[in-house]
């Protein structure tokens, strides 16, 4: 198995906690606006503590999640439990199903979505004003994604590229962006990462929206 390191997004309260740009623009933007930041979090974190009491990944001693909580130990707590979600994406219906009187028909909709999510290796060969291409390496399809807080080049900033990271990838209206949690895998190749990108650059076959 590949030695891995992991980076993560920003996971606090997003009205407190994070410092955000001023970016109306979300397009021109590699990170989600303000407003749509605070929508993922609101929407993923219920998603989690649901997940969290179904499997006791943790104890409520260890870690809090919930809407307008904090993961505090982000990279075991986070990483654990949304695991459990790509691994069992019934987990999504279920979750719905059981907050149908109460789920905001946005917060359903995003949910829905997140259920063409694309998990696995990639290799980021570009880092973009508007976001960061991504490279799957086992199925050779390029995906161009945005950060929710952190942009793409800072949570890979200490790697040159290209960089292999494990990661997931979701869609959010129109666009895509990477889940939150990174883990570099250091012994992973992308020998060939240049080229598939190259290739889909030139065809016009860059995945924008899942």
């Amino acid at each position: 198995m590949a030695k891995k390191k992991s980076r993560s997004q920003r996971f606090g309260n997003p009205v407190k906690n994070a410092k955000y740009q001023d970016n109306t623009a979300r397009l021109h933007s590699a990170v989600l606006s303000k407003n749509e930041s605070q929508l993922f979090y609101k929407t993923f974190m219920p998603l989690l503590g649901y997940i969290n009491r179904k499997f006791s990944v943790f104890d409520s001693e260890s870690v809090t999640v919930g809407e307008e909580k904090v993961i505090m130990d982000y990279d075991r707590a986070l990483m654990s439990i949304s695991e459990k979600l790509w691994q069992q994406p019934s987990l999504f219906d279920e979750y719905i199903d059981s907050e149908k009187e109460t789920l905001p028909a946005e917060h359903k909709e995003l949910l829905n979505g997140w259920k063409r999510f694309v998990n696995g290796r990639f290799a980021v060969v570009r880092h973009r004003k508007n976001g960061s291409v991504f490279v799957d390496l086992d199925t050779e399809k390029v995906y161009f994604a945005k950060g929710i807080v952190d942009t793409i080049e800072q949570l890979t900033e200490d790697f040159t590229l290209p960089v292999v990271i494990l990661t997931t990838l979701l869609p959010f209206k129109n666009i895509i962006i990477c889940s939150g949690h990174v883990a570099v895998a250091y012994k992973d190749s992308a020998e060939n990462a240049e080229t598939i990108y190259q290739e889909a650059k030139k065809n016009g076959t860059i995945i924008t929206e899942l």
